[in-house]
């Protein structure tokens, strides 16, 4: 069996992560198949969270697990291992016969990437940001036809992005970062910088055949794939259209401020500048009722479920309020 080096692909949803992707499957020393999600209940297994629910009885099966693991000879680390040679294994029988590395792309990775990295020591990194206004936008048209829905993203959103920040100041040496609207605005200077930290020869393939890959699988993008078949520059502004009432303008300053100045430069944007832009959207009042409504409800969702208080912990007092 060919042994491959696995590559992570981080982001949130809708980052442009399937674009780049696909741009870098176009390259034969790199093998991909569509989200795996492989190492979500991997991880789930060795690093549990009470919250997850099943009908048989998640967190009990759990215990019963590392009850089994402990009188292994090597103990948890040595179920840890085993799990981790079962997902090299898959990733290896996934790719093709010459493949240096096989890409897992799973956006709900930004959950545990600091768990991922920990696990593959020997992989490789990528961190793809984009405008988190833009992400926001994207959730909502590609999921629920414009409607304000953002609550059943909560996790990504605010969890996901605080890990991947998280993530990346501990192993930035390890760790590529780029941002979606480069990619789109400068591909060539992007796609050569991943090549050579990936190590494999740029020369070898042309990254603007992205549009002949077939990723093989129906978890992927299910818009962006149909719609482009070559980069564009609309994704870079169309974010604006969903942002045009006074409901969603305060929503989106105070999403901003919970991420902060500091956060938002280490992704590569300008607090100010991004403030700037969405005060000179124009602003109109239809929908705003529908909107306040949804948010409402996703609110009571969210902290009943109690997500919002594991979150609460994470951050300071002055960003709690951020929110709501």
């Amino acid at each position: 069996m060919n042994r491959v080096r696995p590559l992570f692909l981080f982001s949130l949803s809708r980052s442009g992560s399937t674009l780049l992707q696909r741009m870098l499957a176009t390259h034969p020393l790199i093998s991909t198949r569509a989200e795996p999600w492989l190492l979500l209940p991997i991880w789930d297994m060795l690093e549990h969270d009470a919250r997850t629910f099943s009908v048989y009885g998640h967190e009990l099966a759990i215990r019963a697990v590392m009850e089994f693991a402990d009188g292994l000879p090597g103990g948890r680390r040595a179920l840890q291992d085993r799990l981790k040679a079962l997902a090299l294994d898959l990733y290896a029988e996934a790719a093709d016969e010459n493949a240096r590395y096989f890409l897992d792309k799973t956006p709900a990775y930004s959950l545990i990437c600091r768990q991922v990295m920990e696990m593959f020591p020997e992989g490789r990194f990528v961190w793809l940001t984009r405008n988190p206004l833009a992400v926001a936008a994207s959730l909502m048209e590609t999921f629920a036809d414009g409607k304000w829905y953002l609550y059943r993203r909560f996790h990504e959103l605010y969890l996901g992005l605080s890990e991947l920040v998280a993530c990346h100041e501990a192993n930035h040496d390890a760790m590529l970062k780029l941002r979606y609207e480069d990619l789109l605005c400068s591909p060539e200077a992007e796609m050569a910088r991943l090549f050579e930290y990936l190590d494999i020869p740029a020369e070898d393939v042309d990254w603007r055949q992205f549009a002949a890959v077939d990723l093989r699988g129906s978890m992927q993008d299910p818009t962006g794939v149909k719609a482009y078949d070559a980069l564009a520059s609309e994704p870079l502004t169309k974010w604006r259209q969903s942002f045009d009432n006074p409901f969603r303008q305060s929503w989106a300053r105070r999403y901003l401020r919970w991420i902060g100045r500091e956060r938002l430069s280490l992704m590569g944007y300008d607090l100010d500048e991004m403030l700037a832009e969405l005060d000179s959207i124009p602003v109109r009042v239809r929908g705003m009722a529908g909107d306040a409504l949804r948010h409402l409800y996703g609110l009571w969702r969210v902290y009943s479920q109690a997500d919002a208080a594991a979150l609460m912990r994470q951050q300071p007092e002055e960003k709690r309020g951020a929110l709501h």
